[in-house]
């Protein structure tokens, strides 16, 4: 699998101009450019609440001046890791600006069997609770970013390819619940506290939506309870989010061990 996919660490152009010009934090539903922000409470690729994103956050070129900045253009369908673990999934090929350098894995020209969805099921292993704990144990980083810099090639990926694809169609879940709150928040009418609500109802739902992607891979994996237990508090000693899973550990243990 490895060798059918394209790596590039590349530098995107940036303007603090850019940040100046946007409001909606979230983005928009339909825009035509892709802009990365620093965001502070990054690490580990997640946020200390809840899950990163999968869709990176678009505007439209009409609304800020960039015909001066030069940056890439990554390919469609193309995974983009960056500095703290970040990782985000591309859908269309667009301008990317970014303040940080990225590295853009996206199938190999002619790769026909690295479908848009098996590089979907990448991006959600790359987010997953395991390949966290794999890194902070056997790499001893917590940054995804770092370790494929450095270690692309060991990259553990599951032996059976077909994981990948149950893995895409829980992203396919999480980008279409993504679009459904960008268009929802979009709603002039909402005032902060609907907006709220709304947000920590989609942030819920995704962590359980990576949750059972989680549970399927250490089912793959063969996990034992201990193993999963281990894990469980390796995640909790980062401080950030574990997708809920130590909220009822032994409800996830069980769920891991019985559809083993």
């Amino acid at each position: 699998m490895l060798e059918k996919l394209s790596r590039e660490l590349e530098a995107p152009g940036y303007s603090k101009n850019l940040e100046d010009c946007v409001d909606e934090a979230n983005g928009l539903l339909a825009g035509d450019f892709y802009l990365l922000r620093i965001e502070k409470s990054l690490n580990a690729g997640r946020l200390s609440g809840h899950y990163l994103r999968f869709t990176a956050t678009m505007f439209l070129k009409k609304d800020v001046n960039i015909k001066d900045v030069k940056t890439i253009t990554p390919p469609a369908n193309s995974i983009i890791v960056f500095p703290e673990g970040g990782v985000h999934f591309l859908e269309k090929s667009s301008l990317l600006f970014s303040p940080y350098p990225v590295f853009v894995i996206s199938a190999k020209a002619g790769e026909e069997q690295v479908t848009p969805k098996t590089l979907l099921g990448l991006c959600v292993f790359l987010k997953s609770s395991f390949l966290l704990w794999y890194l902070l144990t056997i790499h001893e980083t917590e940054d995804v970013f770092e370790f494929l810099m450095r270690s692309f090639d060991r990259l553990p990926l599951p032996s059976d390819p077909k994981l990948l694809d149950v893995l895409g169609a829980y992203g396919e879940q999480i980008i279409n619940a993504e679009r459904k709150v960008l268009k929802d928040l979009a709603n002039g009418k909402l005032d902060e506290a609907q907006r709220e609500v709304m947000v920590v109802k989609h942030n819920d739902e995704s962590s359980a939506t990576l949750r059972q992607a989680d549970r399927e891979i250490m089912k793959a994996l063969q996990f034992s309870e201990s193993e999963i237990r281990e894990l469980a508090r390796a995640l909790g000693d980062l401080r950030v989010s574990d997708y809920a899973i130590g909220s009822n550990l032994d409800g996830f243990v069980k769920s891991v061990m019985a559809s083993a």
